[in-house]
């Protein structure tokens, strides 16, 4: 695979960035990386979204949608989208977000959240937390310490080839002592997929991908469909939101035959070695990352970029 195709076009500053730093590797410290970051901050794309950051650090409430209108981001909507804007933890604002998270995970704070009273609120707080905090920062101590209990859980239910849901609730309840009857929290989200990705055993990894993979409800918050069977339509929030699923999915192992197909699906869908999801991805969220799609090939960057992204973690993992 040729990572250096995109080499010699004219990408917009938030691609070009990502690019050198995901797929080429260039140290985020050089004065070329550091003058993009610079332009970065300065674009609307991500003003737009920190002139919503509070004093505090958050963007309001953390999860709950009804805390939110649709001019207004969530803490954790915030942070999804700076995050695929190239934003880390080393810029001021995601540092103010993380003392933020921090705090709460501590228990000198309370989310701005109504509570959810079926679920029991306070376990998958935080989780979704301390998700975010380790997306940004994968050492920090504090998100740790809930990621390894969820990693617990996860080596004791696939102690076996598949799945063994009774070792899973022993797991369950003897490391996260939930609220007696609440709604039990499963193992195919995007949060629990997340906060245990480097943390498990390779065959707890291997099975627990395998078991992802052939899911029939996919991914909840993601996507939700087998991941074994493909979009049949490329050009697709569909396959955008499939794609995301599998990325979150090789990040916890690729030791599986199905890695194969996938991996020659995913070729196929490019003309020229350049990939294009189409017009229907923008959700603000996720895309667009150049500043215009009046140029169709500008969508195709974009949407090239991710995709090399995926493929060199496929290859590095396979």
């Amino acid at each position: 695979m040729d990572y250096n195709i995109l080499n010699s076009v004219a990408l917009d500053v938030i691609p070009k960035y990502i690019y050198n730093r995901d797929i080429l590797g260039y140290d985020v410290n050089l004065p070329d990386m550091q003058y993009l970051k610079k332009k970065i901050l300065e674009h609307p794309y991500v003003t737009s979204v920190l002139e919503q950051q509070k004093a505090n650090g958050s963007w309001g409430g953390f999860h709950s949608m009804s805390t939110s209108n649709y001019k207004t981001y969530t803490t954790e909507m915030a942070l999804r989208r700076l995050w695929n804007l190239g934003l880390d933890k080393d810029d001021a604002p995601i540092k103010k977000a993380i003392n933020h998270m921090e705090s709460f995970l501590d228990g000198d704070i309370e989310l701005e959240d109504y509570v959810e009273k079926k679920h029991d609120w306070a376990l998958l707080t935080r989780l979704f937390v301390a998700t975010w905090v380790l997306t940004y920062d994968s050492e920090n101590s504090k998100g740790l310490l809930v990621a390894r209990k969820w990693a617990n859980i996860i080596e004791a239910s696939f102690r076996k080839e598949s799945f063994d849901k009774t070792a899973y609730l022993e797991a369950y309840n003897s490391n996260l002592m939930p609220e007696p009857n609440k709604m039990i929290w499963t193992i195919e989200n995007f949060y629990v997929v997340s906060i245990v990705k480097g943390l498990l055993s390779e065959k707890a990894a291997k099975y627990y991908a395998r078991h992802l993979l052939n899911y029939d409800k996919g991914l909840y918050y993601i996507y939700g469909n087998k991941l074994t069977q493909t979009p049949e339509v490329f050009k697709s929030k569909q396959s955008m939101r499939y794609l995301n699923a599998l990325y979150m999915v090789t990040q916890i192992s690729t030791d599986y035959q199905e890695i194969k197909t996938i991996k020659s699906w995913l070729k196929s869908q490019s003309e020229d070695e350049l990939w294009d999801l189409g017009k229907t991805i923008r959700d603000n969220m996720h895309y667009p990352l150049s500043s215009s799609w009046r140029k169709p090939v500008n969508r195709s960057f974009d949407s090239t970029v991710y995709i090399l992204k995926l493929i060199k973690l496929m290859k590095s993992n396979g």
